[in-house]
């Protein structure tokens, strides 16, 4: 669970894992190997961390703001 704006999030552990590391390098793009690492996904597919990303934009307003692609390059966060 997260607390954003004063609200509680509920989230996966995987998904807390992912957005803790794009957390610790704000602006910074964050490849999909690393969070794949992170989140201790080892047998998927590094498109699966998309679905993780998209799980994360719907859990409240500010991630689906912060949360930005960076195609060829991976994800960041942008408080």
């Amino acid at each position: 669970m997260a607390r954003i704006d004063g609200e509680s999030v509920t989230m996966t552990e995987r998904e807390a894992r992912i957005l803790a590391a794009l957390i610790r390098c704000p602006g910074h793009p964050v490849p999909r190997e690393t969070l794949m690492r992170v989140a201790g996904i080892t047998t998927a597919k590094p498109t699966i961390v998309e679905s993780y990303i998209k799980q994360l934009r719907k859990r409240h307003a500010f991630l689906r703001r912060a949360l930005r692609t960076r195609y060829g390059r991976g994800y960041a966060f942008y408080p």
